[in-house]
């Protein structure tokens, strides 16, 4: 008897349906593997100098508001204690 799949459930004797598992997980993997449309070199370096910069900016931001928010702090504890 082979197992069918029934909307999210599995028709069919419980060892059935383990080795129907076990055995479509692999080329389960492989095809959606098949799928993948990887990069080009050019666009893997373009989107990594894109990461990269965004990453700097994001940086140099967070920066200057601690600066800015230290050097607040500091006139407020002066003007304080």
């Amino acid at each position: 008897m082979h197992c069918k799949k029934v909307g999210v459930f599995m028709e069919g004797k419980p060892d059935e349906i383990k080795d129907h598992k076990s055995k479509d997980k692999f080329s389960d993997y492989k095809a959606e593997f098949a799928k993948i449309v990887w990069p080009t070199k050019d666009e893997l370096v373009k989107q990594t100098i894109t990461v990269i910069a965004v990453c700097l900016m994001f940086a140099v931001i967070i920066f200057f508001m601690d600066m800015s928010f230290n050097y607040g702090m500091d006139i407020f504890a002066r003007l304080v204690g």
